[in-house]
């Protein structure tokens, strides 16, 4: 036991010798491979973050209501709306909660405050379940209504998010093909030309009785080293932009009224793509190692 383990360790201290005398020859492939881990990791945040902040798919319908409007004739509206559709809130606000509203969302928008008038009229904000095609008999009964002067729904806003969010699951899929094309690809150089340029070596250790295993180590540890500094790095790349984009992106959306909670990715979750990077390096080392030194007995 003391021997296997005093192996391994000597091993991985000649692995971080050989990464720290060569590290222009890995730096090509740690850099793509950090590129590939860091589109992982900004596309699987921001599909988070979307699921999160948009994971009830509420419509949000605002009705700006027409000129003395009475507080029977609301009443009786919401009565209708509620009954007849599946509504999650009704809000109602008369003209000066409305001025108020638009004043907190669109707090640089200096034309409003330079006018001597309210403006804005009546309000009336319902959310409801997004189902197909359940939004149209709404819009139908908001058309024909006497009291509605006009409305606005943010289904459009919805939609580019779901597309949006299409998007990112593509270049999720995309990054792990690119990650693992990457991987097979070190490894594969890496291997090949450790196993050839010490087949001396090699057949002396079968000659003296050592079994593949031992050898086989030798030439595991650099492409697990080469996978976490790649993992380490991208990780660190992602927290610098997710914190610089926090602090511009928040305030873009709250110019527009969007209310847009930011989830960061926790470090259990950057430990277990940094696991699952390990876990396909050992893999693909343990089938190429094999796959080499077999040829390289055969040939």
């Amino acid at each position: 036991m003391i021997t296997y383990l005093r192996h391994n360790l000597r091993c991985i201290k000649d692995s971080l010798i050989h990464l720290y005398k060569n590290p222009l020859r890995y730096i090509l492939f740690i850099i793509p491979l950090s590129v590939s881990i860091f589109l992982i990791l900004i596309s699987y945040n921001t599909q988070k973050n979307i699921e999160h902040n948009f994971k009830y798919n509420k419509e949000r319908i605002i009705i700006f209501l027409k000129e003395d409007i009475s507080s029977k004739q609301i009443k009786n509206f919401k009565d209708n709306v509620i009954n007849d559709f599946e509504i999650i809130s009704f809000k109602y606000l008369n003209k000066e909660e409305s001025l108020r509203l638009y004043s907190e969302i669109n707090k640089q928008d200096e034309i409003i405050n330079n006018l001597d008038y309210n403006p804005l009229p009546q309000t009336i904000i319902i959310e409801k379940e997004i189902h197909n095609g359940s939004s149209e008999n709404l819009y139908d009964l908001l058309k024909k209504s006497s009291l509605i002067e006009s409305f606005n729904s943010n289904t459009i806003f919805l939609e580019r998010i779901i597309f949006l969010k299409d998007i990112l699951l593509n270049i999720l899929i995309i990054s792990l093909v690119f990650l693992l094309f990457i991987l097979i690809i070190f490894i594969n150089y890496y291997i090949k030309i450790e196993i050839s340029s010490n087949k001396n070596k090699i057949y002396i250790y079968y000659m003296i009785g050592a079994r593949e295993s031992y050898i086989r180590r030798e030439y595991l540890y650099l492409p697990i080293i080469a996978g976490l500094i790649s993992c380490i790095f991208a990780y660190l790349l992602f927290q610098v932009l997710y914190f610089f984009l926090t602090k511009s992106l928040n305030e873009v959306l709250a110019s527009f009224g969007i209310i847009y909670n930011f989830i960061s990715i926790s470090f259990v979750e950057a430990a277990l793509c940094t696991f699952l990077v390990i876990i396909i390096s050992i893999s693909i080392c343990l089938y190429t190692i094999h796959r080499y030194l077999n040829s390289t007995f055969n040939s």
